[in-house]
């Protein structure tokens, strides 16, 4: 667990926290635990995410159950806190709270897709993104805004602060920031042509370090969507 978290004794919580341990140790795949010891989790017991969906309904929806299991450097727990927090009880404050544990793209993209997407105040996390300064904080929001084109759920208001922001993204030399930028911008891309290749068009004579790559996915994408 997270040492810098500490929680009073609850039976629920422990019952549940050994369950899951149970449940995760029976479904364990040694090979792929294996193949993603690189990743940072005290523990990774490889098991997939349909698995550990599958799992989370064994569970109910419960707010310190949830936060118990995101605060265990353990993979699976973690992205089954992403199923299990309710999500008219995540606050702004828990979310920066839980930012700094999440360090994987797995991770972020699971917490965006399972809870992130969910929340009455999505469109205020989007629209902080000119604020935003940690990687992950980063990240997050571009998955939270192409998550919500692929539901047709996106505010197109809020494209000017996001491109604002995609442009210094991509400038950056960080590989990972910049993928789930070029992710937004190929989604973007599927209704808002224009405006993207306009964007890019701005950004070919800057020093950007991944210009090139999300001119072509972009263009790969208007090209055969």
């Amino acid at each position: 667990m997270n040492n810098n978290q500490f929680f009073l004794y609850d039976e629920k919580v422990e019952t549940n926290l050994k369950k899951a341990k149970h449940l995760l140790m029976l479904s364990m795949n040694g090979v792929v635990s294996e193949n993603m010891s690189s990743l940072d989790y005290r523990l990774n017991y490889g098991v997939s995410l349909p698995r550990i969906i599958e799992l989370s309904k064994r569970f109910p929806k419960d707010s310190l159950v949830a936060n118990c299991f995101w605060n265990t450097n353990c993979r699976e727990l973690k992205i089954l806190a992403t199923l299990l927090y309710p999500e008219d009880k995540f606050t702004e404050d828990l979310f920066f709270q839980w930012l700094p544990s999440c360090s994987t793209m797995e991770l972020a993209e699971q917490l965006s897709r399972n809870l992130l997407i969910k929340l009455p105040w999505a469109n205020n996390l989007i629209q902080s993104v000119s604020v935003a300064k940690e990687p992950f904080h980063l990240i997050l929001i571009f998955l939270l805004a192409t998550r919500q084109i692929q539901l047709a759920l996106f505010d197109f208001q809020n494209c000017n602060c996001l491109l604002e922001v995609a442009a210094q993204c991509l400038c950056s030399d960080d590989y990972k920031v910049a993928t789930s930028v070029i992710r937004f911008l190929k989604l973007l891309s599927r209704t808002h042509s224009n405006e993207v290749l306009a964007f890019l068009e701005l950004m070919k004579d800057r020093d950007a370090h991944y210009y090139q790559i999300a001119h072509e996915e972009v263009l790969t994408e208007i090209n055969f969507y």
